[in-house]
């Protein structure tokens, strides 16, 4: 019997350009594996090939990358061998196509293995199923790494040489171009698009005829081959297979979110994360929302509500609260500009203008006119409310905390204090603190159930946590009390997209627009959607709105964070030109930073860092807590030297906070983070031993448990992590932690256990990392 590096040949499987795949016998493991051994030896870059993706699969641990368990040489023949798959992809299609579910289901497991190549920095660049291999359970394996690059490479492919599969190229390839993220985005669609249709997207008589129609000829439609594709997910895939490289999902990851989201025909747009979703939501409440209880006028004696007695100009004054309660910020403030003039205007013209440019993205014109209310009746809580409300939306949270406490005393009705509650959600939501911030929006709804501001914060926090049916029920209610209020159908439109109905967010988007025209978020959303049903020119037109006026301060600001978080840099960058010539600030200065980053421009994102450390070292705005935020959620992107220096930063001034409020646990919990990333585990185990003696709370545990194991104090871990799952058992990730614990210290049973219990069931990144190990795990032998 012939043997390659001590394996035995038992039978050939299959037969390619570059090399043969036996089954063959490991003797020393005592089972069934597979042999690839390269065909030949006059073909030095065939060679470089196959060797190269010997070196790139040896760095692959994932559960949805088939592993290579041996490499070597026999007798000047290169060879790999790999576990033995019990069938493969293209030879289960050959027999029909997949339900829907499955073949969702199938290619987010695969965009998440090759999520994980592209973060070691490979390409797969020959993505079609019968790269695919299936396991005994089924479950997808992706092969073949024959055509594998690394990212840095430049050498094999300067001939311009196309290299991949004609049917399942992107169009990019099909021209000779280089692949990128964007074309694994492709084969990965041409893969779904073949599950769901029992075709690929392009077929012709000749492999010159198939790259021809891949580049210029329409996709055939999903639902055109298989009507029984729901309407949602063929528009994930028809996204995933657009001819322009921008209009398709910008990685493989997005498109494994819209995939796993997919429910009953339900999927996101994918061009969004929660977290986004937070901060468009919270951004726009803050341009808008008015603590007067929606679109209503506000019952007699609330703080939103005319005063008994009546001032100067009454009509104008009782216009203007219409105009407002109508949305119509703008209309409102040329109203009361000239009873603003007079020598002392009335408190109730204060409290509308202070309204009034809140909603219409002033707030530092808004905090001023706040003050003056202030100096008139330092008891009004309206005006106490108009300063908080502008100091949360100029990210001054000590401030703005300072005036929580001194609105207080002075919040009388049970409506006064359902808005000093409301604030505090929102202000605890902006700082993160959300568990505090969902306590606090129920004791305002608890005093006063018409307080919209704790409705729309509870509304976010639902947003978050992907509960968006729930929310539709809510928002439906508060439309019934509100029909013009902004907010609700913005998070309405938020709640279709990520759903996967874009002509109902479309719908929503308009009437947001129909309120308010030049609403930044509005625009930038629905040309994201536009954009993404590849309708460029009117998506572009949108941005072009967007972008029609210059703009100065926290407008300015507004609008760039509405373009970073729909993914245009590029326009975010135009947008803050006006304002970084004119009136700079560190928030303007962070979000070119960030958008620079997005833009991979490294250097010049080197300097906006440093304009903006500038501005914050001169006291340019309260605003140091909001820039490590940002710092802390965008560092993966950052170079090393801005990453440590960024960080450093943000460390130092958590530092300067705690020396002044040591019983600050917002501060302390924000220093954990910052010190886990620099990899300082005493100072976050120190911390987290002070927050926790206060109370116990998962999340800060796992992080103990983290800053335990790193600090080699494994059977100290393993007890956090086992005091954790006694109170709260449905941690998976604790879980996880735990058991590479116990597989550190020995216990391999136990590990094992651990391990299957977390992925049972589920088929997120927990459940792919826990499978990741059992995988390592059984390669190794164990």
């Amino acid at each position: 019997m012939r043997e390659v590096g001590g394996y035995e040949l038992l039978e050939e499987l299959g037969r390619g350009g570059m090399g043969v795949v036996y089954r063959a016998f490991d003797p020393r493991r005592g089972r069934e594996v597979a042999v690839k051994l390269l065909l030949g030896l006059n073909d030095p870059e065939e060679v470089e090939r196959f060797e190269r993706e010997g070196r790139a699969l040896s760095e692959l641990i994932h559960p949805a990358i088939l592993p290579v368990l041996d490499a070597g040489q026999d007798q000047g023949h290169p060879f790999l061998v790999s576990p033995l798959a019990a069938d493969s992809l293209a030879a289960q299609l050959r027999r029909g196509p997949l339900p829907p579910a499955r073949a969702a289901e199938l290619t987010a497991q695969l965009a998440r293995g090759l999520e994980h190549a592209h973060a070691t920095q490979i390409l797969h660049r020959d993505l079609k199923p019968a790269n695919v291999l299936l396991d005994e359970q089924g479950q997808p394996l992706l092969a073949d790494f024959g055509l594998a690059r690394f990212l840095a490479e430049r050498t094999l492919t300067a001939s311009g040489a196309v290299l991949g599969t004609p049917s399942y190229m992107s169009p990019e390839q099909a021209r000779g171009e280089r692949a990128d993220l964007r074309s694994e985005v492709y084969g990965l669609g041409a893969i779904l698009y073949t599950a769901l249709t029992g075709r690929p997207p392009f077929r012709a008589a000749s492999p010159l005829l198939t790259l021809a129609a891949v580049n210029s000829a329409p996709l055939p439609p999903v639902r055109s081959l298989a009507p029984a594709v729901p309407p949602t997910l063929a528009q994930v895939c028809e996204r995933a297979l657009a001819k322009d490289p921008s209009a398709r999902y910008s990685t493989v990851r997005e498109f494994a979110q819209a995939l796993e989201s997919w429910q009953g025909g339900e999927v996101p747009a994918a061009r969004r994360t929660p977290a986004l979703i937070a901060l468009s939501l919270v951004a726009l409440m803050g341009v808008s929302l008015a603590l007067r209880g929606g679109g209503e006028p506000a019952p007699a004696n609330s703080p939103s509500s005319p005063r008994a007695s009546a001032p100067p100009g009454p009509e104008l004054a009782a216009q203007a609260r219409r105009l407002l309660d109508d949305e119509r910020c703008r209309q409102a403030r040329a109203l009361l500009a000239p009873l603003l003039e007079q020598d002392q205007p009335p408190l109730e013209v204060l409290l509308l203008a202070a309204e009034a440019a809140n909603m219409d993205t002033d707030p530092e014109r808004s905090l001023a006119l706040s003050e003056r209310a202030l100096a008139r009746d330092p008891a009004c809580f309206e005006a106490w409310s108009w300063r908080i409300r502008s100091l949360i939306d100029l990210l001054r949270g000590t401030a703005a905390h300072e005036a929580l406490r001194g609105a207080r005393p002075h919040a009388k009705t049970a409506h006064e204090r359902g808005c000093w509650h409301a604030l505090r959600a929102l202000l605890l939501s902006e700082e993160n603190r959300y568990s505090e911030a969902k306590q606090a929006a129920r004791e305002a709804l608890a005093l006063d159930e018409e307080q919209i501001v704790a409705r729309l914060t509870l509304v976010n926090l639902e947003l978050m946590a992907g509960r968006f049916e729930t929310i539709l029920g809510d928002l439906t209610r508060i439309l019934a009390k509100h029909p013009r209020n902004l907010d609700a159908h913005w998070a309405r439109a938020l709640v279709y997209r990520e759903t996967g109905r874009p002509k109902e967010a479309i719908a929503a988007l308009d009437t947001c627009l129909e309120i308010d025209p030049n609403q930044p978020y509005c625009l930038a959303a629905k040309a994201s959607l536009l954009l993404g049903q590849q309708q460029g020119a009117a998506a572009r037109a949108l941005l072009e709105r967007v972008l029609m006026h210059p703009l100065r301060g926290p407008k300015a600001e507004a609008r760039a964070d509405a373009l970073l978080s729909e993914g245009f840099p590029r326009e975010c960058l135009r947008s803050l030109e006006v304002a970084l010539e004119q009136s700079p600030t560190a928030l303007a200065w962070v979000y070119r930073l960030i958008a620079l980053l997005q833009e991979e421009r490294l250097e010049q994102a080197k300097e906006a860092f440093a304009q903006a450390m500038r501005l914050v070292g001169r006291g340019e705005h309260e605003f140091p807590a909001a820039l490590a935020s940002v710092l802390r959620a965008y560092a993966p992107q950052l170079s090393k030297e801005l990453r440590r220096a960024a960080l450093s930063w943000a460390m130092d001034f958590y530092a300067e906070q705690l020396e002044r409020t040591p019983e600050d646990d917002f501060v302390r919990r924000e220093r954990a983070v910052v010190a886990k990333q620099l990899q300082r585990w005493e100072l976050v185990l120190a911390d987290l031993d002070r927050l926790l003696a206060k109370e116990r709370e998962p999340v800060n545990e796992f992080v103990r448990t983290q800053a335990l194991n790193n600090l080699g104090k494994y059977e100290e871990a393993l007890a956090q992590a086992r005091s954790t799952l006694e109170r709260w058992p449905e941690q998976r990730k604790t879980r996880l932690l735990a058991a590479t614990l116990l597989f550190r210290l020995g216990d391999l049973p136990a590990a094992k256990a651990y391990l299957e219990e977390v992925q049972r069931g589920h088929h997120d990144e927990t459940a792919l990392e826990a499978r990741r190990i059992l995988t390592q795990m059984e390669a190794r032998g164990y």
